[in-house]
């Protein structure tokens, strides 16, 4: 649970920006929920950490009543995201990276498949532009865990 009070910060402002147009380049918008909660997998060790940081980037970014497709399908990619982050090959930079390519593409197919036929290379931006920031968010959580480490907070 430490290591769940060092990153919910950040996950905190995720979820706030979320439904902005902070981080829109172009018409690409950014899945920072996505980004940010999947890189967070690589640092949270157990199964209810995931769940309690899943559930509250949802609560802040989702302001509907009820539970929207792309809540759903944005946990749906979360609660399977421990398990296929330790099965690739790579290292977990990169890992991180492919999943959140590769969730990119299956979000937009759960919740709008049009959008990937419409418009492939939108949908190609926004996995690029989702895997640099889940590079950024993975980054940033190892520091904070190293700092945190080092000075035995």
């Amino acid at each position: 649970m430490k290591r769940l009070a060092i990153l919910l910060p950040i996950i905190l402002l995720a979820g706030l920006f979320q439904n902005t147009n902070v981080f829109n380049i172009f018409g690409i918008k950014l899945n920072l929920l996505l980004a940010v909660l999947v890189a967070a997998i690589f640092f949270l060790d157990q199964i209810l950490e995931v769940v309690a940081a899943l559930a509250l980037a949802l609560l802040i970014s989702d302001f509907r009543a009820g539970f929207a497709g792309e809540s759903a399908a944005l946990t749906l990619l979360v609660l399977v995201s421990p398990l296929l982050s330790r099965r690739l090959p790579w290292n977990p930079f990169i890992n991180n990276m492919v999943l959140v390519g590769g969730f990119t593409v299956v979000f937009y197919l759960l919740t709008s498949p049009g959008y990937v036929i419409g418009l492939p290379f939108g949908v190609l931006g926004e996995v690029l532009y989702n895997a640099l920031f889940a590079a950024i968010f993975y980054n940033l959580f190892n520091l904070c865990i190293r700092t945190n480490s080092m000075l035995r907070i």
